[in-house]
């Protein structure tokens, strides 16, 4: 391969990085703006896989994260409580990859 080829692909694949990381961060204020804030968290956790120094995602993601993780928790057990287990088992899912992320970006 020669050295263009080299550099083409490089920028082609940086390029796509990039876009896939602004998707993400954009996805993330419009939820958050939304008053959505669980998706708004697993995308800002989206955009961090991305670009793990993006000092706003950062911060954004730990400003909501005690909030988000107080409404999964309250649904999962309301689910469990109700004996609509398949509900619940698919809320404490979401919980711990939620969970995951806010320890990967240190957001709890």
């Amino acid at each position: 391969m020669s050295a263009i080829t080299r550099l083409a692909l490089m920028i082609a694949v940086g390029g796509i990085a990039t876009g896939c990381f602004r998707k993400s961060y954009r996805n993330a204020i419009q939820h958050e703006l939304a008053g959505q804030l669980s998706p708004a968290a697993l995308s800002y956790i989206a955009a961090l896989d991305k670009r793990p120094g993006h000092a706003k995602s950062r911060a954004a993601l730990a400003e909501i994260a005690h909030d988000v993780y107080k409404i999964e928790l309250s649904q999962a057990e309301a689910a469990r409580d109700a004996e609509h287990y398949d509900e619940a088992l698919r809320r404490y899912k979401k919980l711990q990859t939620l969970i995951d992320g806010f320890t990967r970006y240190q957001a709890l």
